[in-house]
């Protein structure tokens, strides 16, 4: 596609949104730009929209961005994706008419026409697709984007409700073609107006109801916003300490009050609910044949208004009392996310049909990472109805320690004290367990050995197959280059091990142990099995921030250990994109704004219903 470059006193180039543009300075710039519509009370989705959130719009279609000085200073969104307005407007939906949307420019700038460059050039991408008719949709308060399209060559064409804005909008078309006329056949557009009226009064009557059960007051403002909280409640089977951040940055965002109900296991015991409200609730394990299921009362409890306005449920099959939680909060007018990883690491046919039926009874479904997303989004699920929430790990702790060992001179002191400053060192943490596959990672310790003789392995944890790789060791003659440190699991502990190190490898099954490594800078190394893996793996791109190897070859296994280890200057290369990966990708703010548009999301849908 030829790009068209416009010239003004900024020098602005007009061009397609490129994967290497920045989508936190493209979000930055449309909550500039709409800041003065939110102060009209607006409640347009680029106000307060995620970098998630943009990345998902601009998936519709093809993103054009304005750029000066090389600033990103205007954005418009061409929608070459049709999605369906079953509540909108029929102009929206006929195959003659492309719309654009999340028109924005940046407001410290002057009228420098920047606007009327990308109108031109989404224009004239919608005639080159075979449009006759290019459309928009605004608020209908917002007289002074109307007049502004009007002098544009815009017309109204109809007004619609759509039911989760607070606003009329009003349609507009630009005609681009005089031989091909679009023409509408809607006998009563008042019969479509009314029943999109009746249900966002359906909606505000709905809320005002279930704050009259929650013994509260609710306001329904001229915006049709309530003035009260959301009363959420996640289930979880346990209290695990990496996400006590995640619930506890929830439980501040505004408009959110949030309670935990999980069970009483080992990992429940070792963390302490603080910063939100929190429940424990026994799990009643049951025998089904040969299976075992699982009944967790809150997810029966709390599919009712009055104890929460949104329930998050754990998207497992093995829960007898999910399909049960989900029929009773869908009667009672409760939003409902299922929460998982939405696969299964040993495809079975059946089972991934009975998933996605429990699926059906949900409002939302929350992913960890994009490509299971994505399976369902191409099986038709609706895009609105599907987040992404990047499994994540509260950086700062790591970051503190980074910041506490970024003297050289002490790392180096550690190193000489613990006889590893000799030679290049590999780092393995986590369970020592079959399914990780830590033999592999001896066994091509060995051959590295050859190469470096001085190398060292360092694995910190234990578990179960801990004799074995002992004995392996041994047997392989590697006692004075693979040490076993044992757990390890307070954070100023484990970080000097992790200064020290050049590269981690975990072989097989790797998880949140590839953002932690991340955050150290440190590349990683891992299986190209990807279903055997664990979401977070979306984190690793090959030969960018880790290296993938042919899964179960110790012979690959140990040649991509030593690309990283004998060359210092694509070490570092690495190293600095793992630490861009987790303080810019995969984020703890990221992973709670998703989770909260989600929250806010489900409960549109039960007001909705």
């Amino acid at each position: 596609m030829s790009q068209h470059v416009a010239e003004t006193p900024l020098d602005v180039t007009i061009r397609l949104w490129q994967p290497t543009d920045s989508i936190k300075e493209l979000t930055d710039l449309l909550h500039r730009a709409y800041r003065p519509l939110a102060d009209m009370g607006l409640n347009f989705t680029a106000i307060n929209q995620s970098p998630q959130n943009t990345r998902d719009i601009i998936a519709h279609g093809e993103c054009y961005v304005a750029l000066a000085n090389e600033r990103i200073v205007g954005t418009c969104l061409l929608n070459t994706k049709k999605q369906p307005y079953s509540e909108g407007s029929p102009w929206l939906d006929h195959p003659m008419v492309l719309s654009h949307t999340q028109l924005a420019v940046d407001p410290d700038l002057p009228a420098m026409g920047i606007a009327r460059l990308l109108h031109e050039r989404v224009e004239q991408r919608a005639k080159e697709l075979g449009a006759s008719e290019v459309a928009l949709d605004t608020a209908e308060q917002a007289m002074h984007l109307v007049r502004l399209y009007q002098w544009s060559g815009y017309r109204i064409v109809d007004t619609a409700y759509h039911i989760h804005t607070n606003y009329r909008s009003v349609i507009m078309c630009k005609r681009l073609r005089d031989d091909i006329a679009v023409q509408i056949d809607e006998p009563w557009p008042g019969l479509r107006h009314t029943r999109q009226r009746m249900r966002r009064l359906a909606r505000q009557l709905r809320s005002s109801w279930r704050a009259a059960i929650r013994g509260t007051k609710t306001e329904i403002s001229h915006t049709g916003t309530q003035a009260t909280s959301i009363r959420v409640v996640i289930q979880h089977p346990n209290l695990t300490k990496y996400r006590l951040p995640v619930f506890q940055a929830l439980a501040t965002r505004p408009g959110i009050d949030l309670m935990l109900a999980y069970g009483p296991g080992k990992e429940s015991r070792l963390s302490q609910a603080q910063g939100f409200k929190s429940t424990t609730a026994p799990m009643v394990n049951l025998h089904w044949g040969r299976r075992q299921v699982i009944w967790h009362w809150p997810q029966w409890r709390y599919a009712d208004p009055s104890a929460a306005d949104v329930l998050i449920l754990e998207w497992d099959l093995h829960y007898l009392s999910l399909i049960p939680g989900l029929l009773r909060a869908r009667i009672n007018g409760v939003g409902t996310i299922i929460w998982g990883h939405g696969y299964s690491k040993r495809h079975i046919p059946w089972r991934a049909w009975a998933r996605a039926q429990v699926a059906k009874l949900a409002d939302i479904l929350l992913f960890y990472n994009h490509s299971a997303s994505r399976d369902f989004l191409d099986t038709g699920w609706p895009r609105d109805r599907v987040f992404i929430a990047l499994n994540s790990l509260d950086q700062r702790p790591i970051q503190e320690q980074r910041r506490q060992w970024a003297n050289r001179q002490r790392v180096e002191e550690f190193a000489n004290q613990q006889q590893i400053n000799d030679g290049p060192v590999v780092l393995f943490v986590s369970r020592l367990q079959q399914a990780n596959r830590v033999d592999l990672l001896i066994r091509a310790t060995q051959q590295l050995v050859a190469k470096h003789p001085s190398l060292h392995l360092l694995i910190i944890g234990d578990g179960p197959h801990e004799p074995h790789l002992r004995s392996l060791a041994n047997s392989l003659s590697l006692d004075d280059n693979v040490r076993f440190l044992g757990a390890i699991f307070n954070e100023s502990e484990i970080a000097p091990w992790f200064m020290c190190a050049d590269v981690f490898c975990y072989p097989a099954n790797i998880g949140l142990s590839l953002l932690h490594a991340f955050g150290y800078g440190l590349p990683v190394v891992t299986s190209d099995h990807i279903q055997t893996h664990n979401p977070e793996i979306e984190a690793l791109e090959h030969g960018r921030n880790g290296l993938l190897y042919r899964d179960g070859n110790v012979d690959d296994l140990a040649d991509k250990l030593d690309l990283i280890i004998s060359n210092p200057q694509r070490r570092k290369g690495m190293a600095n994109s793992a630490l861009a990966t987790v303080s810019e990708l995969f984020t703890l703010d990221q992973m709670v704004d998703q989770i909260e548009a989600a929250i806010r999301r489900a409960y549109q849908c039960a007001m909705s219903r």
